[in-house]
């Protein structure tokens, strides 16, 4: 029997009677507990466009990669990216990215008990390569937090509270877990094999001619999350909790004909403590969470190199009274890096007799070498409080005002001097002199190279806000009156947000809610425009031979080198118009909701000719934009012993630049591109874009269940088809142009349309405790259920989706 008959086996295994059984075994019938119901999730009488996940909630429809974010696919206007579903972000441990109400997947506020978990170390660059020259892949979590630390977590989509800021989408706000005042330990193990998984092979070109062309071949890849935690009592007052995670992922890579493995870890050790009293609530924590992969350039010899990320955070919750008044404060500090140690320089080198190991693995040249050490790193301590007064008034029924300080430095490092040789030219005769490492006598040597200098570059970051908001009410009108003002000393502006929302209870009986808001959003400070801003600019040498003697290094004048300019920018905000209606249907709660978002002065970039001082610039500007609509449905039920519901949303999307690192305008001739036979500015292109947005939205979740040991939970999600446009192989000769007097041949970039196929997919969560002595659970999850295609690879290219695909578990609490 193979190992997916095993597999599927396991998950169904519980649902049928074995007669031979031990009576500890319990194979129970399946039996559905009913009971009336209400929903957790959605408030049907508050204003704000909140979705909570309780813990209950959470434990059900989390996945086994124990990821913050998966958990968030049955929440409406939240969508994930078309590459969440590829094959490669189911073998990566980062989590997924989220787009919320249109805002670009690095404009959402992540918060831990309310204080920030946002990256500043160029949060937009999750897709950056690992092989970038001078930069690191980036994350918009700062720390990747364990979802079983967690009590609830709070999705805004809109109507969003006035003490949240520095976002343009959403804000997810994870509530760390108190300890129990109960002795609990839980060990958990999961683990997936691409044994274990099905692979759609997808060849849609002919290649029958190309003899060099290989079928894709499904990658080999091990997954595993291990988990363990103690929980207790001190006192009366007192509890602790101590937990160990790890999320471990190892996948191959062939590499000069050898497979070679590529492993990422993260690691999470966490001390929680809670205080509780009558008058006063504390929760202390503190994580260290850090991530490493080591890698390999493929094809180039001695390339390996180590990613290191992740940090500490220390947090403290503590709400207590006073009198009538609530007050909320929140303390918090926090150090995340993101570093890289790999081989100083790169060599790409001719085949020679000294150099062939390209020539053995059939390549056209010998590389050698990495791009060199790099180190980012972020500190921030922030402080928050809140007080919220009662008031006895008909109609002001209560204050709320606060502020939030935030001090934040960030730090860029390259630890020596990185060349980058290129132009290898084969001279039987060469001599070198003294230049060993780039030059072999009697054979090659470089003729070109670029210098990435050492460098260390730092900034620092002050933040401040204050808000008020007072809730009057008005016979069966509630409405909410905020303002939050906010300042930072890196763009230098004071932004001035207004929160306005109500509800009308149109039957005075809660049956009906009609909620209404008009709010504005600004977005967080880009302090990685800052550190490019302070960084050196790499730079170009060159040298020939003189009787066949090599020369020395000389400069080029002519590289054009770029910086980076951050001057006078304005603040990108989001105005918002949302108008929705809750109301009750079958016991469950029911939203019906329109959101308007229209996102202004947002950040995107001019290159710049070259300047006096010998430069090209990167000009940071204010000319991005981007407009937002959707209308979504959605229904949940919800209580301690089920849940479901549904939720379907249609959007439309416009946006000027998909990044503060696009260019929006057509001042340089690289903003010029060639679609559909024609010449276009790439501000027109992507304006045309559509990724984490598609026209339709919908997904169905479902947690029962079957009998007091057996569980079972199914979520599904619809995408459906969409035209983008995205770029193409291969460049188009447009003519002869002239730019400032110089003439010169013209070579665009080819874009073309992208049809994406409509998607169904479902997963399902097999829960099961076989002994009815003791408190452990045997869990088989299985992604993409019906094993249909994800269409994540298009039917211009070749490649390989993943279909259906096993995590096995196990889960012990004593």
């Amino acid at each position: 029997m193979n190992s997916r008959a095993l597999a599927l086996l396991f998950s169904l295994a519980p649902i049928y009677n074995n007669a031979a059984s031990d009576e500890a075994i319990i194979t129970p019938a399946l039996q559905i507990i009913e009971s009336n119901s209400q929903s957790t999730k959605v408030n049907t009488t508050n204003s704000e466009g909140l979705y909570s996940l309780d813990q209950e909630n959470i434990q059900r429809f989390q996945e086994s990669n124990g990821s913050l974010t998966e958990v968030l696919d049955t929440v409406p206007n939240v969508q994930f990216s078309d590459d969440h579903d590829s094959t490669e972000s189911k073998i990566s441990i980062k989590p997924a990215s989220v787009s919320i109400s249109g805002g670009r997947f690095y404009d959402n506020n992540f918060s831990i008990n309310g204080m920030s978990n946002n990256s500043l170390l160029d949060p937009a660059g999750a897709n950056t390569s690992d092989n970038a020259i001078n930069d690191l892949s980036g994350h918009e979590q700062a720390i990747f937090l364990d979802i079983d630390q967690l009590e609830s977590i709070s999705i805004y989509d809109s109507n969003v509270p006035v003490e949240y800021g520095h976002f343009t989408g959403g804000v997810i706000d994870a509530q760390i877990r108190p300890p129990s005042y109960e002795t609990k330990t839980g060990v958990s193990y999961y683990t997936t094999y691409s044994d274990w998984s099905d692979f759609h092979i997808i060849v849609n070109n002919d290649n029958d001619d190309d003899p060099t062309y290989e079928t894709p071949q499904a990658p080999k890849y091990s997954k595993q999350r291990f988990k363990i935690s103690h929980e207790q009592p001190i006192n009366d007052d007192h509890s602790l909790r101590l937990s160990l995670n790890q999320t471990q992922s190892v996948t191959s890579e062939l590499t000069y004909n050898q497979t070679k493995s590529i492993s990422s870890n993260n690691t999470g050790l966490s001390l929680t403590h809670g205080y509780e009293t009558d008058e006063l609530f504390i929760t202390n924590f503190f994580t260290y969470s850090p991530y490493q992969k080591s890698t390999f350039q493929k094809n180039v010899k001695g390339s390996d190199f180590q990613i290191e990320g992740g940090g500490f955070t220390a947090n403290s919750k503590i709400e207590f009274y006073r009198g009538r008044q609530t007050h909320n404060v929140s303390l918090a500090t926090s150090y995340s890096t993101n570093s890289r140690n790999a081989p100083a320089h790169f060599y790409n080198w001719k085949n020679s007799n000294s150099r062939q190991w390209g020539l053995d693995a059939g390549l056209s040249s010998s590389k050698e070498g990495g791009f060199g050490d790099l180190d980012k790193s972020q500190a921030e301590l922030s402080g928050n409080w809140k007080v919220s007064i009662p008031i006895q008034h008909p109609n002001i029924k209560q204050w709320l005002y606060g502020g939030t300080l935030t001090q934040s430095m960030a730090r860029f490092s390259r630890p020596q001097d990185t060349y980058i040789y290129s132009g290898a030219t084969i001279n039987t005769q060469v001599q070198c002199l003294g230049y060993t490492s780039d030059c072999v006598t009697n054979e090659q040597y470089f003729r070109e190279r670029k210098i990435y200098p050492e460098d260390s570059a730092e900034v620092s970051l002050s933040q401040a806000s204050i808000y008020s908001e007072l809730e009057v009410n008005v016979s069966k009108l509630k409405t909410s009156l905020g303002v939050r003002l906010d300042y930072d000393n890196f763009l230098n502006n004071i932004n001035i947000a207004w929160r306005t929302r109500g509800t009308y209870d149109w039957f005075d009986n809660n049956s009906l809610i009609i909620v209404g808001g008009i709010n504005r959003y600004f977005s967080g400070p880009l302090l990685t425009y800052k550190l490019r801003e302070a960084a050196k600019p790499f730079y170009q040498e060159y040298r020939g031979t003189t009787q066949n003697i090599v020369n020395d290094w000389e400069y080029d004048s002519e590289t054009g080198d770029y910086r980076y300019d951050t001057t006078n920018v304005r603040t990108p905000y989001s105005d918002e118009i949302t108008l929705s209606t809750k109301f009750k249907i079958l016991e469950g709660a029911t939203e019906i909701k329109a959101i308007s978002r229209v996102n202004n002065d947002e950040f995107a970039r001019t290159v710049t000719d070259k300047q006096d001082d010998g430069y090209r610039y990167y000009r940071l500007n204010n000319q991005g934009f981007s407009r937002y609509q959707s209308l979504s449905i959605s229904w949940d039920r919800s209580n301690t012993y089920f849940s479901y519901g549904f939720n379907i949303f249609w959007s439309k999307t416009k946006s000027s630049n998909d990044s503060y690192d696009e260019n929006v305008d057509a001042a340089t001739n690289d903003e010029f591109v060639w679609y559909k036979n024609e010449r276009r500015t790439l501000s027109e292109i992507s304006q045309l874009r559509e990724n984490f947005a598609r026209p339709l939205i919908g997904s169905v979740y479902s947690f029962i269940p079957l009998g007091k040991q057996l569980s079972l939970s199914i979520k599904g999600r619809y995408k459906s088809r969409y035209t983008t446009v995205v770029k193409g192989s291969g460049e188009t000769y447009t003519g002869i142009v002239d730019k400032n007097g110089t003439s010169y041949a013209e070579y665009l970039d080819n874009y073309e349309e992208k049809k994406q196929r409509a998607t169904m997919l479902f997963d399902s969560t097999v829960r099961w405790l076989p002994s009815s002595q003791s408190d452990i659970a045997l869990v088989s999850e299985i992604k993409n259920l019906t094993n249909t295609r994800t269409y994540s690879i298009t039917d211009s290219e070749d490649g390989i989706e993943i279909g259906r695909s096993f995590w096995f578990g196990i889960d012990a609490k004593w």
